[in-house]
């Protein structure tokens, strides 16, 4: 599954979702924009769901968050923070990076 976050609270699909990749993105910033069909494929070779949420539509996450770059992508297991990582990149190494947290 990727959702975009639009009403609900980030915290409740974190703490019900098993594994979950958070996208933190701005709605100016084109390497964010680049990251949308990557992520897309990606998903489809991760067991992680993909949520992205927009710093622009939800500013006290991203202070909760510490979020300073975007894109940021943060890897929840069981509600839990594994690692985080930031900027645009290929497939290849945005499933890397997942699967390596």
């Amino acid at each position: 599954m990727i959702k975009e976050i639009i009403t609900e609270d980030i915290r409740d699909i974190i703490k019900d979702t098993k594994k979950l990749v958070v996208k933190f993105y701005g709605e100016y910033c084109q390497p964010c924009k680049m990251m949308d069909p990557i992520i897309v494929q990606a998903h489809e070779e991760l067991d992680y769901d993909i949520v992205k949420v927009c710093t622009d539509d939800f500013p006290n996450d991203v202070e909760d968050f510490e979020i300073s770059n975007v894109p940021t992508f943060i890897v929840f297991e069981d509600g839990k923070e594994k690692g985080r990582f930031f900027g645009a990149m290929p497939k290849a190494s945005f499933v890397n990076k997942v699967n390596e947290l």
